[in-house]
């Protein structure tokens, strides 16, 4: 590798005293997102091994036994050999040839860009190949590391892909929409569109998982579905280190899950740096930025789950993600000729493994070398797109903001679809997309009028949310005569009945627990009109009573009548 580097006298006396000049070489300095910065050196004539990435910290005074340990636990155990204080020199000289050579290291997959001072240039890492969106300066260059260099090789061609897959993905909308989903996920930061998750809901065994592996294998090499079983940062910290491309995660259901998911779909659409507090302190740090965006599979819809365990889904989450529920034949609409789904899921799974990212390779490679054109191409025709996807599902285009959202997401989508068919990636016309999209986008708002709930039928929900969470807690609220016992933390509250009240006194924080995202104005307004609530005048929702000891204490208070069905 060409290095620029000052040549003078000082210079080639450095480099005779670099004790570690004759075996590796450098290639560069690292800032990642976090502004952390890492000193990149390799082995010389060396094709297997990795780059080893220094911290550069380590090369401050006082870091010496850290800087050693790391070393030799990244393979460096020449340094051995020599005196500590010797190969931080060495390394120290390396830095310094680094700060003013012209390499960029790229340790991502996806699309990038870069200031330079002959101002922005652009690309796309796809399957360990740089595609130039635009020419690079001379003077600079591009090292790829970590996973910016996996690859991937197809076992047979993509006319055999198309020759296989065409008649499968004409008639299998939820199928064909993963498929131009999982390769939108490369476009939306070059294009400046807001990413859109997609979502695959119903029970086990329907296909779910196997459209996730067999798109992520087509278009990226490999799906690596990932279970959503981690912590809410755990599984940001995991999304958030991968590239502009899919990720695909399962199991997202249950308590556990819901948080995070309803996190990752905000910042995904959004593209958000969280903050995020650093251990024994008061101060924040940023996240790592989201670049990525999810396909994600579970067995009830993200509004269900939400709802059961009492989180509040804005609409802000619900215009950022696009729910697809089971067909006639699970995720599948036609069984292509197979007697059974089985044997269906089966070929899938069989022949989608012989394809590994022969479609995102194809669709990259092309679209990088017009990516100008194509951005106006997409702003000239993305109106004609939506009108066509509107009559193909055949709604009213009088759709609400958060329906508009998802509807434009899935229009570019659309796009990407058409861009494979134009450059003959796809054998399919546009016709087969708008279709796919405008039948699911169709069922989309029939299942949410379905499912909306009348405001009489709602205001009977959250009643019956509270009665429920009273009625399941009754051994935490104790008589009201154990008014000493309310500091316990598994005391809840205290039930006053005497000749003038029959209520249960519930801590305001425990009340807020107990209902979750229903704690609003809408749920106090709902009990104070079924006169199921008194409050203190001047205290809100709050009702303040005082206690045996002449102390004065505040509750939510809730007329024991709220338990008559």
């Amino acid at each position: 590798m060409n290095q620029i580097t000052p040549h003078t006298k000082d210079h080639e006396h450095e480099i005779s005293s670099n004790v570690l000049s004759n075996i590796f070489q450098p290639i560069g300095i690292h800032t990642n997102q976090l502004d952390e910065q890492f000193l990149i050196i390799e082995r010389k004539k060396s094709i297997e091994e990795k780059p080893i990435i220094i911290p550069t910290t380590l090369l401050a005074h006082g870091r010496d036994n850290v800087l050693s340990e790391h070393l030799v636990k990244n393979g460096v155990t020449e340094i051995l050999y020599f005196k500590i204080a010797e190969v931080k020199k060495s390394l120290i000289h390396f830095f310094n040839i680094c700060k003013i050579s012209k390499t960029i290291i790229i340790e991502k997959e996806g699309f990038h860009q870069f200031k330079t001072s002959h101002g922005d240039f652009r690309l796309f890492v796809k399957n360990g190949k740089i595609h130039f969106a635009d020419k690079i300066p001379n003077e600079y260059q591009i090292k790829l590391i970590g996973d910016a260099t996996k690859k991937f090789k197809s076992k047979d061609t993509l006319e055999s892909f198309n020759k296989k897959f065409t008649p499968i993905l004409k008639t299998s909308p939820r199928l064909l929409i993963a498929l131009i989903f999982s390769l939108a996920a490369y476009f939306y930061k070059s294009f400046g569109i807001s990413p859109l998750s997609l979502i695959l809901v119903g029970p086990t065994s329907i296909g779910k998982s196997v459209i996730q592996n067999f798109v992520g294998n087509i278009v990226k090499g490999d799906a690596q579905v990932t279970p959503v079983n981690a912590t809410k940062t755990g599984i940001h910290d995991y999304c958030s280190e991968q590239g502009t491309y899919c990720v695909y995660l399962e199991d997202a259901q249950g308590k556990d899950a819901v948080e995070p998911i309803i996190n990752l779909i905000m910042d995904v659409g959004n593209q958000a740096k969280r903050m995020r507090s650093k251990r024994g302190s008061f101060n924040s740090i940023p996240a790592k930025n989201m670049e990525c965006t999810l396909l994600i599979s579970a067995e009830k819809d993200l509004i269900e789950t939400a709802f059961e365990y009492k989180f509040n889904l804005y609409n802000g989450v619900l215009s950022r993600i696009f729910s697809i529920h089971p067909g006639k034949y699970g995720m599948f609409d036609d069984l292509c000729g197979f007697s059974k789904s089985s044997d269906l899921v089966d070929f899938i799974k069989d022949n989608g493994n012989k394809f590994s990212s022969i479609l995102g390779d194809a669709v990259i490679s092309s679209v990088a070398k017009n990516l100008e054109n194509k951005k106006e191409r997409f702003n000239s025709i993305k109106k004609t797109i939506k009108s066509k996807i509107i009559k193909a599902s055949k709604i009213s285009d009088d759709l609400s903001g958060q329906d508009d959202r998802i509807l434009n997401g899935l229009v570019f989508c659309a796009f990407v679809g058409r861009m494979a068919i134009s450059y003959k990636h796809l054998n399919l016309r546009k016709e087969d997309i708008d279709n796919a999209i405008g039948n699911l986008f169709k069922e989309h708002l029939t299942r949410k009028t379905k499912n909306s709930i009348d405001p009489q039928e709602k205001e009977k929900l959250i009643i019956k949310i509270i009665r429920n969470s009273i009625k399941n807690n009754m051994s935490k609220i104790l008589p009201f005569k154990k008014y000493h016992l309310l500091q316990k933390n598994n005391v809840i509250g205290l039930h006053l009945k005497d000749d003038f009240n029959d209520l249960y006194l519930i801590k305001p924080e425990k009340f807020k627990e107990l209902i979750g995202g229903h704690w609003n104005n809408q749920a106090f307004k709902q009990l104070s009109e079924k006169g199921l609530i008194i409050s203190s005048k001047d205290r809100g929702h709050q009702y303040q009573k005082r206690l045996p000891n002449d102390e004065r204490a505040s509750f939510i208070a809730i007329s024991a009548s709220i338990l008559d069905d």
